[in-house]
C-alpha cells in the first residue's frame, strides 16, 4: 500500500513537475516568439526582411530564396493589395508618384516656345551666292517646329511665310503670349575675302541673370553643334541684340552657318543639314527645360565669350 501510494505520489509529483515544466517552456515559447518577433519588427528594415527570409524559407539562405520570398519594393508595390500596402508607400512609390504628378503637369500645361525665323519680306537678311538668308531662316524653323511638337512642346512661329515683321513686333507677341523661351535662327556672313570662315554662333544677353539667357544659349549652342558636326565659334554674351535684350523670357539667337563660305552655303540649303540643326536646337531646349537629363558645366565654359 505504501510502496503503491508512495508509487501513486511519485507519479503524481512527476506529473505535478511535468505539467509544471510543461507551462514553464509553453509560457518560455510564447515569451520566446513574443519577443523574438518584436525584436524582429524593431529591427531595421533590411535586418528585418532578412530576418524574416531565414524564418520563413526552407533550406539554406541566399540571395535567390530571399529574392524570391521578398521582391524589390516596387514589384511589392504591384503584388500586395493597397489596403495592405503602407499608407506612406515605399520610397519607389514615393518617387513613382512624384514622377506622375510632373509628369501630369507637363500634359497639362506643355512649354511654349518662341520660334523666331529671322528678316522676311523685303529684309532678305544676309545673301549667298544662291540662297537667301530669310527662307533657310524659315525652313529651318519650320523643322525645328515638327522636332518640338514630336516632343510634346507648343510652338509659336513667329513668321510663317516670306514676309516682312518688325523685330519690336516678335517680340511683344512672345510676350504677349507669355512664351517660355525664345529662339531667333538666323545666318552669318564674312565680309572679307576668306571665304572658308565657318562655323555656328549662339548669342545671349547676359545683364538680366534671372531670366537664365545664358544657360539656354550654352544647351542649345551645344547640341547644335554636336548635331551637325560643325564648328562651334562661340557663345557670346552681348546687348546689342534687340530681340535677345528685350523679351521678358529666356532668350537667345543662333546664326546655324556662314552664307559667304560657298560650302556652308549648300549645307545650309539641304534639307537634311536643315533638320539636324532642327533636332540639335530642340535637344538643347529640352535639356534646358528637363537639366536632370544630362550635366553641362556652365562655369568656365571653352565656348563661353563676352564682348
Amino acid at each position: 500500500m505504501r510502496k503503491t501510494k508512495g508509487f501513486q505520489t511519485d507519479r503524481g509529483k512527476k506529473r505535478g513537475r511535468r505539467g509544471f515544466c510543461f507551462t514553464i517552456t509553453l509560457t518560455a515559447g510564447i515569451l520566446g516568439m513574443s519577443i523574438g518577433q518584436t525584436m524582429v519588427w524593431a529591427a531595421p528594415k533590411s535586418e528585418r526582411t532578412q530576418q524574416q527570409a531565414q524564418e520563413l524559407l526552407p533550406g539554406p539562405y541566399g540571395e535567390e530564396n530571399f529574392a524570391a520570398a521578398f521582391p524589390k519594393e516596387q514589384e511589392r508595390a504591384e503584388i500586395l493589395p493597397q489596403e495592405k500596402q503602407d499608407s506612406k508607400g515605399t520610397d519607389s512609390q514615393v518617387l513613382q508618384q512624384t514622377l506622375s504628378k510632373d509628369e501630369g503637369a507637363k500634359e497639362q500645361e506643355p512649354f511654349l516656345v518662341a520660334i523666331d525665323p529671322g528678316h522676311g519680306g523685303v529684309d532678305s537678311g544676309c545673301v549667298g551666292k544662291k540662297a537667301e538668308e530669310k527662307d533657310i531662316n524659315l525652313q529651318i524653323a519650320r523643322e525645328l517646329e515638327k522636332a518640338l511638337i514630336q516632343k510634346g512642346y507648343r510652338v509659336l512661329l513667329l513668321r510663317e511665310k516670306d514676309e516682312f515683321q518688325d523685330k519690336m513686333d516678335r517680340v511683344e507677341i512672345a510676350n504677349s503670349y507669355q512664351a517660355d523661351v525664345y529662339v531667333s535662327i538666323h545666318q552669318n556672313t564674312y565680309e572679307g575675302k576668306d571665304k572658308t570662315v565657318g562655323g555656328i554662333e549662339t548669342w545671349y544677353d547676359g545683364t538680366d541673370a534671372s531670366r537664365d539667357n545664358q544657360r539656354l544659349a550654352l544647351l542649345v549652342h551645344r547640341e547644335t553643334v554636336k548635331s551637325t558636326g560643325a564648328r562651334g565659334r562661340g557663345v557670346i554674351d552681348s546687348t546689342e541684340l534687340y530681340v535677345a535684350s528685350k523679351t521678358l523670357m529666356p532668350a537667345c539667337l543662333i546664326e546655324t552657318g556662314f552664307l559667304s563660305n560657298p560650302q556652308e552655303e549648300k549645307l545650309l540649303a539641304s534639307a537634311d543639314y536643315q533638320k539636324k540643326l532642327a533636332e540639335g536646337i530642340a535637344q538643347g531646349i529640352e535639356l534646358y527645360f528637363h537639366p536632370g537629363i544630362m550635366y553641362v558645366p556652365f562655369e568656365d565654359a571653352p565656348w563661353r565669350i563676352s564682348i
